[in-house]
């Protein structure tokens, strides 16, 4: 309490929390006062690059991924999409974690962007391997943290 008609109160808010107003009440001595909302807006979290954003079909990379206001941790997952599996994480800190992929021999090859809104500056790209060439497109990146 700050006084008598103030208090301040701290709140955490899930990245999962479902989007929009809710409406404030306080309780005191058995009165019920309210008349404020407060507005739970989409988290702006990206993922911001991605390096190296490029491997060839049948191969393995180490790669190194960049967020912005994230909040990574162990039990973060990635997925590159359709083609491109992630064999290991490692997750440096909230913001940086290191993927191991490995691109399927018939991973389809080129560039795309799921989110067009996103802020992100890197894409991942499949390159032809030697032995196969097949056009088609490989989705970003993209995460989720418990």
């Amino acid at each position: 309490m700050l006084g008598p008609n103030v208090a301040q109160v701290n709140i955490t808010i899930s990245q999962l929390a479902i989007l929009g107003q809710r409406f404030v009440t306080a309780t005191t001595d058995g009165r019920l006062v309210g008349g404020v909302a407060f507005t739970v807006t989409p988290s702006q979290a990206v993922v911001v690059s991605l390096s190296p954003n490029t491997a060839k079909q049948g191969n393995s990379v180490e790669a190194t991924v960049t967020g912005e206001n994230t909040n990574w941790s162990p039990a973060t997952t990635f997925t590159l999409g359709s083609g491109i599996d992630v064999t290991n994480v490692g997750v440096i800190d909230s913001t940086h974690a290191t993927l191991t992929l490995s691109v399927q021999a018939l991973a389809a090859i080129g560039c795309t962007r799921p989110n067009r809104r996103s802020r992100r500056r890197n894409s991942a790209t499949a390159s032809p391997s030697a032995a196969a060439s097949k056009s088609g497109h490989m989705r970003g990146v993209k995460y989720s943290s418990a």
